[in-house]
Parts: C-alpha cells; sequence; structure tokens
C-alpha cells in the first residue's frame, strides 16, 4: 500500500470516529488543505550536493540501528511508520513527489 492510500485509510478511520458511515472523497486532501491554512502541498526537492558530500556513512549506520532499536522495543508495526523528516510527509517515493508540510518549512 502507497503512502497516500495509507493517509487516505487513515483519515478516513479519523472522519469515521466522529460519524460511522463517513467516506471521503477524491478532493479530500484539497479540502483538508483549505481547511488547515497552516499545512501546505508542495513538491520534494533534490538534496543539495554539499549535503550528500558531507554525509558520513557510520552516522546514517547509527542512525538506522537506533530507529531499528525504537520499532524493536515500543513494538511499531509496518503499518505504523511513516516516511516525514524535517519537510514534511511524503505521499510517494519519487523524486518528483507531493509533500505536505508547514507552510513555515522551507
Amino acid at each position: 500500500m502507497d503512502q497516500a492510500t495509507r493517509a487516505s485509510k487513515v483519515a478516513e478511520m479519523l472522519a469515521r470516529q466522529k460519524e460511522p458511515g463517513a467516506r471521503l472523497g477524491k478532493n479530500w486532501m484539497i479540502r483538508f488543505l483549505k481547511d488547515h491554512v497552516g499545512l501546505a502541498r508542495g513538491h520534494n526537492r533534490s538534496f543539495e550536493s554539499n549535503r550528500i558530500e558531507a554525509t558520513i556513512p557510520e552516522m546514517i549506520s547509527g542512525w538506522y540501528t537506533h530507529v531499528d532499536e525504537v520499532i524493536q522495543r515500543y513494538n511499531i508495526h509496518p503499518q505504523d511508520q511513516w516516511n516525514m523528516d524535517e519537510i514534511g510527509f511524503q505521499m510517494s517515493h519519487s523524486q518528483n513527489e507531493s509533500v505536505v508540510s508547514s507552510i513555515n518549512c522551507k
């Protein structure tokens, strides 16, 4: 299941907590963003070359080891893991992907 489908399922589940028969339309995300003026939708951008060159493999490996430990400690299932970083919630995994983030993110 891709991230957009997951986001839709979570949003529909939350809507059904208020109204059991609730269903989301195909434009629910557009309406959601209109109602939440602090959020914006944009497109992912590539890493700058100096960020890529400054990457230290040992630190990255250490980060993933830590993430794995947290996943094990709190018994976090794959369906509860999301692709999110300082840029925002990423709806897919391609170079030209939609991202929902705070309007304050650059």
